[in-house]
């Protein structure tokens, strides 16, 4: 019965991690969005550093993360967005 309780908790804690790190990189996303469209500098700096920390609390709960293909791939496809979302973040500064 514990064995059995135990393997409940152990996969609803690796539910609620993956959760997590999808709103955090979610999170992420949207900070970034908003500092590309702002018109403000400090705006747009301020969103940035916002999707930094995000993105960082993401990455820490990801190294322990145990996950299946499926959410791997979910994870993968939104770290490339930040990616390329931060690519774009410099990109615009740098043509300011």
């Amino acid at each position: 019965m514990r064995v059995l309780r135990y393997k409940r908790l152990l996969r609803q804690h690796e539910i609620t991690r993956y959760e997590f790190i999808v709103i955090e990189l979610d999170l992420a996303i949207t900070f970034l969005e908003i500092a590309l469209s702002a018109k403000d500098e400090n705006k747009s700096q301020r969103n940035e550093e916002h999707a930094n920390v995000a993105l960082s609390a993401a990455r820490r709960f990801l190294s322990e993360a145990s996950l299946s293909e499926q959410t791997r791939t979910e994870i993968e496809w939104r770290l490339s967005r930040v990616s390329s979302l931060q690519h774009e973040v410099e990109e615009t500064r740098a043509h300011d």
